[in-house]
């Protein structure tokens, strides 16, 4: 028989849950310059500004929601590891989108980005439109993340489940949430679209 060690920051965690105020800047410090390395590892030509960011926006999410972590499911160094993952890869992306929009008007044989073009609202929602913007404004954190990785146009399952703190997650749970959380942005988009 095998018995699962328990996890060091389990202790942890029980302060941030209970509200301790010293709890959020312990597990930060705990956390901040091994979760930096790991990322380091992984993706050794990522900027090492990204790298901290990633790591910071991961840590912060954690401590600004711990009962999102199911200890069921992994130990908090797993979670922080995909969390930082996701972070990371969503901020590549969006630097790379920067770098595309910073091109000058003289680059003129760049074709131009069309997920933001301007379309016919009968072939679905226009971003320009005010109304569809204040929806994307009411998504949540995740919800935003994971619109965005949907926008540029992620569909592998697993990074997307990443988002939801699914990275350990069975395969078959991972493609039923993520269709769930899909389908469900998808409908909150579509309603406004279709509303007055």
């Amino acid at each position: 028989m095998t018995t699962t060690l328990p996890d060091p920051d389990a202790g942890l965690v029980e302060r941030l849950c209970a509200g301790d105020p010293l709890a959020a800047s312990d597990f930060c410090v705990a956390h901040l310059n091994a979760l930096v390395e790991q990322l380091r590892r992984s993706y050794p030509t990522a900027h090492e500004h990204a790298l901290s960011e990633a790591a910071e926006d991961a840590l912060l999410a954690f401590v600004k929601n711990p009962q999102a972590f199911d200890p069921a499911r992994g130990t908090v160094a797993g979670y922080l590891r995909m969390a930082a993952k996701a972070d990371l890869i969503n901020i590549q992306k969006k630097e790379a989108r920067h770098h595309r929009d910073r091109t000058g008007a003289d680059c003129v044989e760049d074709a131009p980005d069309p997920r933001n073009e301007l379309v016919d609202e009968a072939d679905g929602p226009s971003f320009a439109d005010h109304g569809l913007a204040a929806v994307i404004a009411g998504f949540t954190d995740v919800e935003r993340l994971f619109f965005d990785l949907m926008r540029d146009g992620e569909k592998r399952t697993q990074v997307l489940a990443v988002v939801l703190g699914l990275a350990d997650a069975a395969p078959a749970e991972q493609t039923t949430q993520v269709k769930k959380m899909r389908d469900c942005l998808i409908k909150r988009l579509q309603r406004r679209r279709d509303g007055p």
